[in-house]
């Protein structure tokens, strides 16, 4: 679904040679996607595993990826990015587990505000930042925290799935009035 709307002529390319992060990256589907598109992609996840998936799909398909393993954007040299990519983990619940992590943000949505208080730090204006979410997330939890860290989430994009129905939102500082 993000990939379509990525590569869609309502989304945010074109892509060719843009300096590209996908946070969160899984198996690399997105990170894939951008680099056949001619992005220049890094793709980052915290799980070890997910990493070495992405980069296995990447050699398969005979694509130029760089893939590392990190926490959110702790070790990501930002001003070297253009775009900022991110499927996070959207329901409010503990993850007990590393897999679990992909999926679930904190009860507190602890993912959302560590993300966001890294992002606030970030030239927004410089380098674009887009993520997905599914209408079955909290969405008021997860912008009362991009609020709390002087953030808000514009509404770039939304389409519908076979069940459900997934938004694409830009973040923005909140100052900045959305277009």
């Amino acid at each position: 679904m993000f990939v379509r709307w990525l590569l869609s002529a309502s989304g945010p390319g074109p892509w060719q040679g843009r300096r590209v992060l996908d946070m969160g990256c899984g198996s690399g589907v997105v990170a894939l996607a951008l680099a056949q598109a001619g992005a220049k992609v890094l793709a980052s996840d915290i799980n070890p595993a997910a990493a070495v998936n992405a980069a296995f799909n990447a050699r398969f398909n005979g694509l130029a990826l760089t893939v590392v393993v990190a926490d959110l954007l702790n070790g990501i040299r930002m001003s070297a990015l253009d775009c900022v990519v991110i499927t996070p983990p959207y329901f409010a619940r503990s993850p007990r587990s590393m897999a679990d992590r992909a999926w679930f943000c904190g009860e507190g949505f602890e993912y959302f505000h560590a993300l966001f208080a890294q992002l606030a730090a970030v030239e927004l204006a410089r380098t674009e930042v887009l993520m997905i979410v599914s209408e079955d997330c909290d969405d008021a939890g997860i912008r009362q925290a991009a609020h709390a860290h002087g953030l808000q989430l514009q509404l770039r994009g939304a389409r519908r799935s076979w069940l459900e129905w997934h938004a694409f939102l830009r973040v923005l500082p909140a100052e900045v009035q959305p277009r």
